[in-house]
Order: structure tokens, then sequence, then C-alpha cells
């Protein structure tokens, strides 16, 4: 490097600024013609030859999808000047497409918007055969925030049919996800068979065009797990397996891994759903974020049942660090929730009920596509540890997501919110309504075979399922249930337990510097202030006060 710095500078003391610009033109299409598309782009840019730039990007913008790399899409669009990228209608496709890899889809919104404001100024209605691929990408985009972030499915489901007019044959990558989100969004709107009757005809295509059955295979899968059918999941997801391992590309290997680990988490087979979500890093750089967040998500929350607290940290730093890299806020909801049960586990009882107590329940909706709902982990720290008040408020914002998953027929999460319902009704002292909440949930969960969902709200539920054992409810399937709460170590537990008062004279004396700091609180010092008061670090002030809280049988 040190050479190259040597010959530039050179090259500009002894030559005109003509001859130069001349000289990077010349290279940029010796380098275009030979396939060296990035070093062209620089040569074009070092000549201030915008338009062959933009061209160059242009032209392969798409292919750089289909190939899924996203990395160097996304170094090429920053290499172009931000206010050039903004007036092409062809480029802010190209950096929606990118955002949709990222995972980025508040702000697909935008771009899309300018994208079409640059067509409108055009002529009008699209007339060429790249208006109309222009048009397609950006109602396949629409039909993506439609579902995902306005859950409006009527409008998700009108942009797909709009885009699936609009592309050509030859645009299958965004066919595909047209289609899959389109069939999302029938499922949504109660049209299931319909959904999967498409689904399937694009899967059994005599043709074997790999985006349209990736896409196609996943759609089916996800289609049956809101739906609750893991069976029929299980076999959409076995063929997609298959598929990932012929083609052997990322998207499909990442897509097919994270659907087999939702699967078999939930069906409490925790070694195969790590092997799988663990399959998932491998393809960090290739594939779609959303696939990448929740096999990581899967795999800390693994950790955090069989009690592997300092790697399920790891892996929630690591997601954390990611996010901010990609600059995309959407995501930490789903991080902050699982770091507050980290906590919980941890015995850091008064943080994580601080994060519970700060808990906007107004905030964006949470994404179907989250491993787990923010609602839900918050349900459980407050039911343990929270007031009774606070549990009353829990269970009314749980009842007004039960109405929205109902409507909008994700049987799925109407499973996972009776399930914390009926923590929230039984620590209300409302035992009836708790076990008429959960029966219902059962009753919805058997034929999928449901397991994780009913341990995963803690051995508060365990109590709920037993009486309802006896009852006589589904005796094999609760029987299953029970016994997979057998299998979770004591790291995972440290729930109502903790509330329930000692027996006299079983109370652990204080140690001194629990003494010590517990008269430092009664003055109201804070535990930074205790931190400084008594030269120790606020994570060790924590520690004690965690357990002077235990001790003493108290919350805060």
């Amino acid at each position: 490097h040190l050479f190259r710095a040597v010959l530039r500078q050179r090259l500009h003391t002894e030559t005109r600024p003509d001859e130069v610009r001349t000289l990077n033109q010349r290279a940029s299409r010796w380098l275009v013609e030979h396939g060296y598309l990035e070093e062209a782009l620089r040569h074009a840019l070092a000549a201030d030859d915008i338009e062959v730039a933009i061209n160059i990007v242009e032209e392969n913008s798409q292919d750089l999808l289909n190939r899924l790399e996203r990395h160097t899409l996304e170094r090429w669009l920053a290499m172009l000047p931000e206010e050039v990228v903004g007036e092409r209608p062809q480029l802010l496709v190209a950096q929606g497409w990118l955002l949709y890899r990222q995972w980025r889809l508040r702000a697909l919104d935008a771009v899309l918007d300018a994208a079409e404001a640059c067509l409108d100024a055009g002529d009008g209605a699209p007339t060429t055969a790249e208006e109309q691929a222009t048009w397609g990408q950006i109602d396949t985009l629409r039909s993506v925030t439609g579902y995902m972030v306005h859950n409006d499915f009527q409008r998700s489901l009108a942009s797909g049919d709009r885009a699936l007019d609009w592309l050509p044959t030859a645009e299958r990558g965004a066919r595909s996800v047209a289609l899959m989100f389109r069939s999302a969004a029938q499922q949504g709107l109660g049209e299931k068979d319909t959904a999967i009757r498409q689904l399937q005809e694009a899967i059994n295509e005599p043709a074997h065009l790999a985006p349209s059955k990736i896409q196609a295979l996943m759609g089916l899968a996800f289609v049956n797990y809101l739906a609750a059918d893991l069976y029929q999941m299980g076999q959409a997801t076995d063929r997609f397996l298959v598929l990932a391992a012929d083609l052997k590309q990322s998207n499909a290997i990442a897509g097919a891994n994270w659907l087999s680990g939702l699967l078999r988490y939930e069906w409490n087979d925790l070694e195969a759903a790590a092997e799988h979500f663990s399959e998932v890093a491998g393809q960090r750089y290739g594939s779609n974020f959303a696939a990448i967040l929740n096999s990581q998500l899967g795999l800390a929350r693994i950790c955090q049942v069989q009690g592997e607290l300092d790697r399920a940290q790891e892996l929630i730093d690591d997601l954390r660090g990611e996010s901010i890299r990609l600059d995309n806020p959407e995501v930490l909801p789903c991080l902050d929730a699982l770091q507050a049960y980290q906590w919980l586990l941890r015995g850091d009882i008064a943080t994580a009920l601080g994060w519970a107590r700060s808990f906007d329940s107004g905030q964006p909706e949470e994404s179907v596509v989250w491993f787990e709902a923010p609602s839900q982990i918050r349900t459980r720290i407050l039911t343990a540890h929270g007031t009774v008040a606070e549990v009353g408020t829990t269970e009314r914002d749980l009842y007004e997501k039960l109405k929205l998953a109902e409507a909008r027929h994700n049987t799925r999460w109407v499973i996972q919110i009776l399930a914390h319902l009926a923590l929230a009704y039984d620590r209300l002292g409302q035992t009836d309504d708790a076990l008429a909440s959960l029966e219902h949930a059962v009753a919805l969960a058997q034929p999928g075979g449901f397991i994780r969902s009913f341990v995963d709200p803690g051995p508060a539920l365990r109590l709920l399922l037993q009486r309802l054992s006896q009852r006589g409810a589904a005796p094999g399937y609760l029987s299953q249930i029970l016994a997979a709460f057998d299998t979770v170590p004591q790291a995972e537990s440290p729930h109502r337990a903790m509330l329930t008062p000692p027996e006299a004279g079983t109370i652990d004396l204080l140690t001194s510097r629990e003494e010590e700091i517990l008269g430092l609180m009664a003055e109201g010092l804070t535990n930074q202030e205790i931190a400084d008061e008594l030269v120790i670090s606020l994570y060790t002030v924590k520690r004690h006060a965690t357990n002077i809280y235990n001790k003493l049988s108290v919350s805060n």
C-alpha cells in the first residue's frame, strides 16, 4: 500500500488532471469488460464519471441480491453520492431490498415512497418492461411492510397481487418473496387453505426454480407454524432441509434450519434445536438477518434453560452489537426482553423488575417472527415478583393481545397468550379463570404437540397444569408436558417460590457487608451512591442487594 501511494502521488505530480481522468475512464471500461465490477466502480468514481458508476450498480444490484451478496451491495451504494441514490428509482429499490435483507423494515416505506415519487415524475403509468419490473419490486416490498410493519393483511395481499402481475417471470427472487408474504397475508385473513394450495403449486412446479421453491417452502412452514399445525410444519421443514442441502445456498440453509430449530424447540428437543440454530450462525453473512436474529435468540434461550448463563449473555451481547452495526433499533425490544429474563435467572430481580415496569405496551406491535414476545416475558417477571396491581395491568394487556391474535388467526400466539393469562389470573386469585384459560390453550395446542409454550412460563404454570390434569383433561398430553418440567435445571426456576414467606426462624443471617448496604439503602442512597461510599463496583452492590432481598423474601 505504501508503494501504491507513491505511484499515485507521482501520477498526480507528473500527469495533467484531464489525463488522469482519461486513465481512470479507460481502466473502468476494461475492468467492466473483464468482470472486475467493484474495481471498475472505484475508477469510474475517481474519474468523476457518475453515470458510469450508477450504471454499474443498477445493472448488477439485482444479481448481487439474488446471490445474497448484500454486504457488497451495501458497500457499493455507500460509495455513490447520497443525492444521486435519492434520484434513481432502481437504486432506491436496491436500497429497499438491502433494508429487507437487514430486516430494517420500518425504514422501508420512506425509501419506497421516494422510489415511487421518482417514477411518478416520469410519464405516469409504466410503459417499458424495465419500469414495470421496478413497480413490481416496489409492490413486493410493500407486501412485506403491509404484513410485517402495519399488520394490514388486505394491503399486503393487494400489493402481492400487483407485484405478481408486474414482475416478469425472470424476476424469480422478487416473485418468490411476493408469493410468500401474499400467502402469509391470506393465512392472517383466515384463508389458510388457499394460501397452502398456492404455495404447494409453487413447490411442485416442474421447472427447477430455486428461489421460488425456497420461499414457497419457507412460506408453507411459516403458515403452518402460525396456524399451530406443527406436524404439517415438520413435513415442510424436512423437504426444505433436503432442498437446502442440494442447493448449498446460504439463504436456503439459514431459512430451513431456522424453521426446523423453532419446531424442535417447541417439541422440547433442545439438542436438535441447538444444532439447527447453530447451522444458521454459519450463514451469517449470506442470509436474511431475521433468520440470524431469531436463531441466535433461540440458542440463547436454550443456554438459559440449560443453565449456561454466561454463554447466553455472549449471544445476547453479540446480537446487540450486530443490531447497532446495522443501525437496526427494531430488534431491540426482543433483545431487551431476553436480557431482562437473563437478569432474573441471575437473581438480579430488581433490574428485571425495572425493565418489566418500564415496558411500554403501546410501543409498535411485536413481530410475529420474533422468537419470543416481550410482553410474555414481562408477564413472567411481574407475576413472579410484581405487585397485584401490576399483574392486573398485565392481564388487561394480554387480553387485548389475545383478541388481536385470534382476529389474525395466529393460533401459535393464542396458545402462548392463554398460557400467560393463566399465570396472571392465578396470581390475582382467579383460579377458575386461570384453569379455564389454560384448558383452552391445551385444547388448541394438543393437535400440534406444543411443549415449550407451557414449560417456558415457569413452575407456577406447572402447578396449574397438575390441577388441570387432576380434572382428567388430555391425560396423555398433559403427562408429556409435565414430564418436560423435570428436565429444567434449578437456574431456570427463580419464580414464585421466592415470594413464599419463609417459616419462622429460617431467614439466613445477613453478612456484615449486607447489613452495611441495607443501612445505606435505608438512608435512601442509590446503588451507585452506595458503590461510591463503600468503594466497590455497582455490580457488587446489586449482587449484595439481591442476596438481601432473597434472605428477607422481598422483591424491592
